[in-house]
């Protein structure tokens, strides 16, 4: 089996994203920051030199194991076979993870929740779920953060990727800065239009709460994180 290249070498003239400055995940310790570069990549060669070369993709596969460590996901790890790559954990509990990753097709950061639930394992209640993301996916409305893909990768993964807000959420806004009347009335109509919306397509978000409204740079609420699970 010839020898592969080096990562550095690979990625020398290129940032992987083609638009912004080259992304670094938030390794958890150099051995893991050494697989996720490599495994970049070799994602990085396959993309622009074609994804035949078998020797490659076998590398691809060892390297993605070597960071698989139970059933825990970490940063520098890809989704649905190299679209996404896992950045900065934003959250774990018992259900999912949330992820800021980076959407290699389309060049943006996405909000990337992992469901790890038991309903993950059963086809009926995934099948459900890939009906539900298709219903949210259509919905376009100013005050709802956007829904760009919801099904399960190749590995097993079963997600949803919708828009990123780097200014956070309600939650932390009022706690962080305090919030007068009118900013809160604001706040009350732009969540109500979006609901009226999504209800009027048939969708139920079902945990509407300060911690799922985000904020966009200009003040803007979006309601995120619908319900997926197979009661939704």
């Amino acid at each position: 089996m010839a020898e592969l290249p080096d990562a550095d070498d690979l990625l020398e003239d290129d940032d992987l994203t083609d638009s912004v400055p080259r992304i670094m995940p938030v390794y958890a310790d150099a051995t893991y920051q050494e697989l996720g570069e490599r495994l970049a990549a070799l994602y990085f060669a396959r993309d622009t030199e074609g994804g035949d070369d078998e020797a490659r993709n076998e590398a691809i596969l060892r390297t993605a194991a070597a960071m698989r460590k139970g059933a825990r996901l970490h940063a520098g790890e890809f989704l649905a076979d190299g679209r996404y790559r896992l950045i900065d954990q934003l959250s774990n509990d018992r259900v999912h993870g949330h992820w800021k990753a980076w959407d290699r097709v389309h060049g943006r950061f996405v909000y990337l929740s992992v469901f790890y639930d038991a309903w993950t394992d059963d086809a009926a209640s995934v099948d459900a779920f890939r009906r539900r993301g298709i219903k949210l996916v259509k919905l376009d409305h100013a005050n709802i953060g956007k829904v760009f893909d919801a099904d399960r990768s190749q590995e097993g993964w079963v997600y949803v990727a919708q828009s990123f807000f780097a200014v956070g959420n309600l939650k932390g806004r009022v706690t962080r800065d305090g919030f007068d009347a009118f900013a809160a009335l604001q706040v009350i109509v732009e969540v109500a239009d979006a609901l009226r919306h999504a209800h009027d397509a048939g969708v139920v978000h079902g945990d509407v709460r300060p911690g799922n409204v985000m904020h966009s740079a200009d003040g803007t609420a979006h309601l995120v994180d619908f319900a997926v699970g197979p009661s939704a």
